[in-house]
Parts: C-alpha cells; sequence; structure tokens
C-alpha cells in the first residue's frame, strides 16, 4: 500500500515538473514585455527615452529597441534604434529628427515567433535653439501659432550690456531698481533666474533679440489652445520631477518643460519650491503692480492674479 502511495506521489511530481518545463519553453519564445516610461533628454533632433521590460523568464539577452514615425503606431519598417539586453530598463536614443515635429514612439521586443510592442508615446522635438547677449542658448517650442522658449530666462545683462543687480539678501530685494536672483541661491543652470518686473520690463530690454516678454493675453491664447483640444495644461506644460539626470519625463509632450521651481516675495522670502512654476507678463495692473501666471502642483489650471512687482518671478519669451 505504502509502494503504490509513492508511485502515484512519484507520478504525480513528474508529471508536475513536465508541465513546468512545458511552461518554461513556451514563455522563453515570448519576447519581454516593453513600455516607454518618458523621455530622460530632449533636443531639436534627438530625443532619449527610459523604457523598461518585464520578462517571462530569466532567459538569455534579447532584441529589444525603439522605433519611430510621425505617423501612429510605428513598427520594424520605420526607423529604428536598437540593441540588445536582459536588463529590465534600459535607454535608447532617437536620432536624426525634425526641429518642431511630432512623433509617435513604441519601444519593442523580438521573440522566435513575435514582436512585442509597447503602446505609442506622442512627443514633439524641440525648436533649433536661439541666443541671448550673453551667449545662452535656449531651445525653443511652437504651440498652435506662438513660439516659445523652452526653457527659463537666465541672463545677467541688459540688450545694451548694462548689469542688473544681483540681490542675494533680502535687504537688497525689495526695492523698485531692476534685480535678478536664484532659487535656491546656489544656481542650477538647468533652471532660470528669477527677476523682478523692474527687469522684466526694463526699456534696455531682457528678451533676446526678436522676442520679446509675453503679455497676458499671450499666456490666455496658449491656455486656450491647449483647452481646445482638451490637453490638462499642468500635464502637458511642465515636468513630473526637477531633477533632469535621473528620472524620465513623463509628462510635458509638448516641450515647454515649465518647472516646480517656486517664487520670491517682496521681503525676499522665498516659496513654494517643488510646489509652483510662476512668470511674469509684460501687462501692468497698475502702476505698483502687473500680472503674473502661475502653475501649482495642487491643481490643473492656470492661476492668473497680479502681484506687486517687487515680487519675483520666472521669465519665459515668446517669439515676435
Amino acid at each position: 500500500m505504502k509502494t503504490h502511495t509513492l508511485n502515484r506521489m512519484m507520478a504525480l511530481m513528474l508529471i508536475l515538473l513536465l508541465l513546468q518545463s512545458a511552461c518554461r519553453k513556451n514563455h522563453s519564445n515570448y519576447p519581454p514585455e516593453v513600455n516607454i516610461v518618458g523621455w530622460t533628454e530632449r533636443t531639436h533632433t534627438s530625443m532619449n527615452f527610459e523604457i523598461s521590460a518585464t520578462y517571462y523568464t530569466s532567459s538569455e539577452p534579447v532584441n529589444c529597441g525603439l522605433c519611430w514615425s510621425t505617423e501612429p503606431d510605428p513598427d520594424l519598417s520605420d526607423k529604428v534604434a536598437m540593441l540588445t539586453t536582459s536588463n529590465p530598463y534600459f535607454e535608447l536614443t532617437a536620432s536624426g529628427l525634425t526641429p518642431n515635429t511630432s512623433y509617435y514612439f513604441r519601444a519593442f521586443a523580438i521573440g522566435e515567433s513575435t514582436t512585442n510592442y509597447s503602446r505609442s508615446f506622442r512627443c514633439t522635438t524641440l525648436g533649433e535653439p536661439i541666443t541671448d547677449v550673453e551667449g545662452n542658448s535656449y531651445y525653443t517650442i511652437r504651440i498652435g501659432d506662438q513660439v516659445w522658449m523652452a526653457e527659463d530666462l537666465r541672463c545677467r545683462h541688459f540688450n545694451n550690456g548694462d548689469v542688473i543687480a544681483e540681490a542675494v539678501n533680502n535687504s537688497d530685494w525689495n526695492g523698485i531698481s531692476p534685480s535678478f536672483c536664484s532659487y535656491p541661491y546656489t544656481y542650477d543652470s538647468t533652471v532660470g533666474y528669477i527677476y523682478n518686473h523692474y527687469a522684466a520690463i526694463d526699456p534696455r530690454g531682457l528678451a533676446p533679440e526678436g522676442w520679446r516678454i509675453p503679455g497676458k493675453e499671450d499666456w490666455e491664447e496658449l491656455f486656450g489652445w491647449l483647452a481646445a483640444r482638451s490637453f490638462v495644461s499642468s500635464e502637458i506644460m511642465l515636468t513630473s520631477v526637477l531633477d533632469y539626470g535621473s528620472a524620465a519625463k513623463v509628462a510635458d509632450s509638448l516641450g515647454f518643460s515649465g518647472r516646480y521651481c517656486g517664487y520670491r516675495t517682496y521681503d525676499g522670502i522665498f516659496y513654494s519650491y517643488l510646489s509652483a512654476a510662476a512668470w511674469w507678463t509684460s501687462t501692468l495692473a497698475d502702476s505698483t503692480s502687473a500680472w503674473r501666471v502661475m502653475m501649482r502642483s495642487t491643481s490643473t489650471a492656470p492661476d492668473y492674479s497680479y502681484a506687486t512687482r517687487k515680487n519675483g518671478y520666472y521669465i519665459r519669451c515668446i517669439r515676435e
């Protein structure tokens, strides 16, 4: 009786092992599931993406890649970049792109009998860069009929060469002279400067040649264009993270690249780092106040309000 039971158990274990082996063999014929996490770097001619891969088994490295086209659902017949990997995360670059052009991207993994594709990821390349009076370079982006700088202004001089005063201390900030500062105090080259409104519309000029400080109506046109296409402004215009070097940008598909870098009030105090992005307009409310536009992490809609011209916000220029 014991021998009979033992034989049945051994037969059952053998069947289970055969089934497990068959499953592994079957799964090994299938490539990993791939997904575009987001973009990590964008220029006017290239885009770098972070891609995730979920493997059925710890198999040998497989051929994975990125394909792209200006038409939906690109495949292997379109432009591709490839590598052989068994890593759960990897990066690939789409190069040779046309500036200011909307593309569809898909990750793929090639198996013995099938190819797995990710969902399409739509993103727009940046426009040709421009320079300010100091030689700082800024990428641009076309949104609707407007062309915006894709970065905040970071210039220390007016267009005639005059130096703009840097107000580090709180007591230096509370005045009506044109001033700028950094937030936080140590300047980050990927973030622009904060300016008071006296600097923003100083007659010596702050915007690069051929560009200007946008008025309130320019911002309203931008947000109106987004709303008409059912875009959620905060997702389309703002990056999902502040650290450009460590994480993918799931949002910001149009390339505006606004960042939650806060602002400075007239008394010199900094506020809302990581929770608000704010820019000056050129539109005066009266002699001592001007309109600004703000995007908050807690809202999907823009916040228009006027503030004392002694406050400090970032500046995003628009082409004339």
